[in-house]
């Protein structure tokens, strides 16, 4: 989800990727919580921007970006997810 409000570009990209489950005829069981991954906040950045921008917005990360861990209402429960404002 990207949008603009105010003086702000943000978007809201969910903190985890879902992992691959192996086929049922592999006889392995994961558990739900495992086939989950953090994802990091330069991969959220990779997502938001170009490559060619990708340089510049992670050095402005730590002059102007501003970064939360927000549960928005149409997440589940307990599910976080990472807003990320970038100034323009």
């Amino acid at each position: 989800m990207i949008g603009q409000q105010g003086n702000f570009i943000w978007a809201i990209i969910p903190r985890y990727k879902r992992k691959v489950r192996p086929a049922p005829s592999s006889g392995k069981f994961i558990p739900r919580r495992q086939l989950l991954e953090p994802v990091a906040e330069k991969d959220i950045v990779a997502e938001l921007i170009g490559a060619d921008e990708k340089h510049e917005l992670i050095s402005a990360q730590w002059t102007g970006v501003v970064l939360t861990i927000a549960p928005p209402s149409q997440m589940q429960a307990g599910q976080k997810m990472y807003t990320i404002g970038i100034p323009v």
